[in-house]
């Protein structure tokens, strides 16, 4: 695992912003649970939070499940959760959710 350049060398940072830098490296969209993988758990947490289209997910906890950040947990958003989808037990790729 290695820091995210933040411009920052791990030495001169604070314990706090050492381990966020490190937190980010292998943090992945989807993983709700944090167990590094993207499996049926992760799902049964994205569905909670399924609002609609144009329908404002109430729970503030449902804010990692709007990937593509227009304030609603609908077909889209389930549609960037399927592209970051590994299965249980099989790592997660970080920047899943990249567009090449």
């Amino acid at each position: 695992m290695r820091p995210v350049d933040n411009d920052l060398e791990l030495d001169t940072m604070q314990p706090r912003q050492a381990f966020f830098a490190l937190q980010q490296e292998w943090l992945v969209a989807g993983d709700f649970d944090y167990d590094q993988d993207v499996d049926q758990s992760d799902f049964s947490l994205f569905q909670a939070c399924l609002s609609g289209i144009g329908a404002t997910a109430s729970d503030p906890a449902c804010q990692e499940a709007d990937f593509n950040g227009d304030r609603d947990v609908d077909q889209s958003d389930l549609e960037l959760f399927e592209k970051c989808a590994s299965g249980p037990g099989i790592p997660a790729v970080a920047g899943c959710l990249r567009v090449d």
